[in-house]
C-alpha cells in the first residue's frame, strides 16, 4: 500500500506536536507499506524511519529563474507566524489596544 503524506507538517514545527505523531505513525507502518512524504527538505528532530520511505527532492529545471521561484514558493520551508491579536476585548466588551 502506498501512503502519501504532506511534508509541510514537518516545516511548521521542528520538534514535538503533529510532526512527532506523523513520524511515529510512519515508523510503525508494516514493512510492505510504501510511505511517501512530499514537500520537506528538513524533518527537524522527528525523523521518521521506515524501510520503504520515499522522499522526492525538488529538481531544478531550466530556466533557472523560474525554477528558483517555484522552489521558494512551494518547496522551501517557511515559518508561519501565529495569529497575533493587536487588540482584545475585556470583560465589558470594550476593545483595547495592546
Amino acid at each position: 500500500m502506498r501512503i502519501l503524506y504532506d511534508g509541510r507538517v514537518f516545516q511548521f514545527q521542528k520538534a514535538g506536536g503533529v510532526n512527532r505523531i506523523y513520524a511515529e505513525v510512519i515508523t510503525g507502518l508494516p514493512a510492505d507499506y510504501h510511505p511517501l512524504i512530499t514537500g520537506v527538505e528538513d524533518f527537524g528532530r522527528n525523523v521518521p524511519s521506515h524501510p520503504n520511505l520515499e522522499q522526492p527532492r525538488f529538481k531544478h529545471f531550466r530556466p533557472g529563474r523560474i525554477s528558483v521561484r517555484v522552489r521558494e514558493r512551494w518547496w522551501k520551508p517557511r515559518r508561519t507566524e501565529a495569529l497575533r491579536a493587536s487588540s482584545y476585548r475585556d470583560g465589558s466588551g470594550v476593545v483595547k489596544a495592546k
